[in-house]
């Protein structure tokens, strides 16, 4: 549809620079060829003009895609006819109808989901006023500012999509680079940890079996002490055996 609307404005635009109306431009007169290319045909009500201000009376054309002022009655211009002609084909090729008397081609026009620079330049078209509405060359330059639009909007996108790519990567990197001290850190803690862990029960071991060692040592030597003054008979006080206890732990 854009491809086709610029190049079938590009013929009409052509025309007009050579002071050419065409007369009566519809869908129907336009053929498209195997390479999509648009030639505008049947220039039997075509009239090669004076100049771009010349006003004519215009009794000829198709109904529906005539302009307005086009009425037979008064003289008007064939360029400003040929451009409302030009409005209501490209809306003919957008909303797929065909025109009728009735139809309202602005408001339907503004009510439509269209995009800015489409609405714009159908408004423009297809104004009632022909001192409002747009010249062949106009139309041409809209859809130059149209494709500027549209290849800076794409460059807006693609920027935006670069840096979302790129804040998305920095954001990656830095909380892989935090889960990693993260770990790192309790790694480190975790090792610090057990080895005071570790010291810890091993001392606790050591002392427990030092205590253990000390009770068992006791315990032989008085078991030993009993034995001896009960074989030998020997007669001891007891201050006696709590004094080679004492001697004894004191070795130990």
């Amino acid at each position: 549809m854009q491809k086709l609307k610029k190049k079938i404005a590009r013929a009409v635009e052509y025309l007009h620079g050579k002071k050419i109306v065409h007369g009566d431009i519809k869908p129907n007169n336009v053929l498209i060829d195997g390479e999509g290319t648009a030639v505008l045909t049947d220039f039997g009500l075509s009239r090669l003009l004076p100049n771009y201000s010349v006003e004519i009376f215009i009794d000829y054309g198709t109904k529906g895609y005539l302009a307005p002022e086009a009425d037979g009655n008064s003289r008007v211009n064939p360029y400003k006819v040929d451009m409302y002609a030009l409005g209501v084909t490209f809306w003919h090729m957008l909303f797929k109808q065909k025109p009728r008397p009735d139809t309202e081609f602005l408001r339907q026009v503004q009510e439509a989901n269209l995009s800015p620079s489409l609405k714009h330049l159908l408004e423009c078209l297809l104004q009632t006023d022909p001192s409002l509405r747009s010249s062949a060359s106009q139309v041409i330059e809209f859809e130059a500012a149209a494709a500027v639009t549209a290849a800076a909007a794409v460059v807006v996108v693609v920027v935006v999509l670069v840096v979302v790519v790129i804040v998305s990567v920095v954001v990656v990197v830095v909380v892989v680079v935090v889960v990693e001290v993260v770990v790192i850190v309790v790694v480190v803690v975790g090792v610090v940890v057990v080895r005071v862990v570790v010291v810890v029960v091993v001392v606790v071991v050591v002392v427990v079996v030092v205590v253990v060692v000390r009770v068992v040592v006791v315990v032989v030597v008085v078991v030993v002490v009993v034995v001896v003054v009960r074989v030998e008979k020997v007669e001891v006080v007891v201050e006696e055996v709590i004094v080679v206890v004492i001697l004894v732990v004191a070795v130990i």
